[in-house]
């Protein structure tokens, strides 16, 4: 009898801290998105969906009502800085656990789709790409700054609203706050 009294009190002292811990982070990413904070991102509706080279028309229906998390990451590919950046984001998405209730969604801006394509084909990229056909239409549509890259990066709510900003590829914090989200299920 007292091992079972001993059980449900150390039960109870675990999950009332993990709650705890749950409300602690959540409080820190309230604080730091400010107005962003669970503020709905669109999609915009013309995007092209690309994979490795081939490209298919697919719409950006299967974007919509995605159940679980969402890391969306926006970059330009006109560059060669922008294809170095995916080179470091497929290390790094190797080296992250599948984890079912996580999409990533990546939406490529370029003012040819030719760019994209040579991007993904240089790198071997093997995410699906969304281009978007008007250049910056996924920043101009949610009111993003086009020039601040710390809005280039965001994890979303099955509702497809912003949770965190941040780089998960290469920024400790970030990485480190992606996590503890996905365990809270904030």
């Amino acid at each position: 009898m007292k091992m079972l009294k001993f059980f449900l009190i150390y039960c109870f002292i675990f999950f009332t801290s993990c709650k705890n811990k749950c409300e602690n982070i959540q409080q820190e990413t309230k604080t730091m998105m400010k107005s962003w904070y669970k503020k709905k991102i669109f999609f915009p509706s013309n995007m092209e969906k690309l994979i490795n080279v081939s490209s298919t028309n697919n719409k950006i229906s299967d974007l919509i009502n995605m159940q679980g998390y969402t890391i969306v990451h926006f970059f330009t590919a006109d560059c060669d800085k922008c294809i170095d950046e995916l080179s470091t984001i497929k290390k790094s998405l190797q080296n992250l656990p599948e984890n079912p209730n996580v999409n990533f969604v990546f939406i490529a801006s370029a003012p040819t789709k030719l760019y994209v394509s040579d991007a993904i084909k240089k790198i071997n990229f093997p995410y699906p790409i969304y281009y978007e056909r008007e250049y910056y239409s996924f920043k101009t549509i949610n009111k993003l700054p086009v020039s601040d890259n710390l809005y280039n990066t965001m994890i979303l709510n099955n509702n497809s609203e912003v949770i965190l900003f941040g780089a998960f590829y290469d920024n400790d914090k970030a990485k480190s706050l992606y996590s503890k989200i996905l365990i809270c299920n904030l």
